[in-house]
């Protein structure tokens, strides 16, 4: 009994510190990915997408900035042709 009301206060606790307007971090990338084939242009669209959330108070964090930094690695690789 005493687990089951641990995971529900945790479950409660969870529930409302999360925010209401809360997108995943790859939710953008997702989402262009349906509307560009090519890489480099789903980054772009991802990395605008993503910005202004940001501005709008709705960012992703440091998982959000660590992938958008990674994805735009990726991008430079290939336009140097350290990737294809």
């Amino acid at each position: 009994m005493l687990k089951l009301i641990a995971f529900f206060a945790a479950f409660l606790l969870t529930a409302c510190t999360t925010p209401k307007d809360f997108r995943p971090y790859w939710q953008d990338y997702d989402e262009c990915a349906v509307i560009h084939k090519k890489f480099e242009n789903m980054v772009n669209c991802a990395k605008q997408k993503r910005l202004d959330s940001c501005e709008n108070g709705v960012c992703s964090g440091t998982r959000g900035n660590a992938f958008m930094a990674y994805s735009d690695s990726l991008v430079s690789s290939v336009k140097t042709g350290k990737l294809n």
